[in-house]
């Protein structure tokens, strides 16, 4: 999978995400919940998308290293998407309930797709364990 599909791909179902969620979201929250909702895909989407740098920095590493920058990758996810969850949420511009529960499902979501995306560049895990003993 190359890099411009895994965007489109992120954020394609991020707007399907939006998309589904607008009409409960208003009618349970109102419009402000609406603005949080958008805010917390956001979130997620810039999460998964600064998580795909080194996911792409390791796809000529050699078979040990490529699980080092798998690691990388997950953590700027996770800190990227805690870090920014944060200071939306401190900020007072949002509806907290909304934002979290939105970054919360949009990351739950993009997970799959940066899975799928991690796969194809870096390789399955245990694949090179297996070819190298044979």
């Amino acid at each position: 999978m190359r890099v411009e599909r895994f965007v489109g791909l992120a954020a394609g179902l991020t707007v399907l995400l939006a998309a589904v969620g607008w009409v409960p979201t208003r009618h349970v929250g109102g419009p402000g919940a609406v603005v949080a909702m958008i805010a917390g895909c956001g979130i997620g989407l810039v999460a998964s998308l600064l998580a795909a740098v080194p996911i792409a920095l390791g796809a000529g590493a050699p078979p040990m290293t490529r699980t080092s920058w798998a690691l990388a990758a997950m953590l700027v996810r996770l800190f990227a998407a805690l870090g920014l969850g944060v200071l939306a949420g401190l900020s007072g511009w949002f509806d907290k309930g909304p934002l979290l529960i939105w970054l919360a499902i949009s990351y739950l979501a993009l997970l799959g797709v940066e899975t799928m995306f991690t796969v194809k560049l870096l390789g399955a895990p245990g694949k090179g364990a297996k070819s190298q003993a044979r």
